[in-house]
């Protein structure tokens, strides 16, 4: 996720990533405009997945950036109404992927109220901003994937990167990771060597 230009979009398809994540959330420093999704496109083969992500965007701003780019797949990480995604996926035709930010064990049974709605569940640990919590959110106990219960499809996401990922797919039995800061250089800038790296790491896993 949070891939900016479109060489980083060629580098990330053609070393066998399964999906392009391009984010449209104007608070992050990953945010890219319409255009610049639309020149991401343009370089991908036609069976390339992108998902554009959003966090609670204006119907107007989401279909214009949903014409222009052409996305497969719609990442809602806002506090996005069930009854809004099954709007916007009859509306567009796209899959629907709902965003849930994990800071606590407990945020995984939000996930539950999106079962009929979203065609998968993105999970993101995120550290809190207490630091008493923090504390605990870094010894989050990522085995507590393992007992949820979710007719959908999930995708785990938050701090993966080479050195970790391989430790918290066997403890959390993820079978869809998602990888952004940990193959950044700096936030929003990719490197393509890392990203090289975290998926041959991997491929590895799934082969041993």
């Amino acid at each position: 996720t949070g891939i900016t230009t479109p060489s980083e979009a060629r580098e990330a398809y053609e070393c066998g990533y399964d999906v392009i994540g391009l984010v449209f959330k104007h608070q992050s420093r990953r945010c890219i405009t319409p255009e610049s999704g639309a020149a991401i496109r343009q370089v991908l083969p036609a069976n390339a997945h992108i998902c554009a992500l959003f966090a609670n965007p204006s119907d107007d701003e989401l279909l214009d950036i949903v014409r222009k780019v052409k996305p497969n797949s719609l990442q809602l990480d806002g506090n996005e109404a069930s009854s809004r995604l099954t709007m916007l996926r009859h509306q567009t035709g796209a899959e629907i992927v709902k965003g849930i930010e994990v800071m606590d064990p407990s945020d995984l049974e939000k996930a539950a109220e999106y079962e009929k709605t979203a065609n998968r569940i993105f999970f993101s640990v995120r550290r809190h901003p207490d630091r008493i919590v923090r504390d605990k959110i870094n010894r989050f106990d990522w085995k507590l994937f393992r007992d949820l219960d979710l007719k959908i499809p999930w995708v785990l996401s938050g701090g993966l990167h080479a050195e970790n990922v391989l430790s918290v797919v066997e403890q959390s039995q993820a079978k869809e990771i998602n990888v952004c800061s940990g193959v950044e250089i700096t936030p929003g800038r990719k490197s393509i060597d890392l990203i090289k790296e975290f998926y041959a790491i991997t491929e590895f896993a799934k082969a041993a």
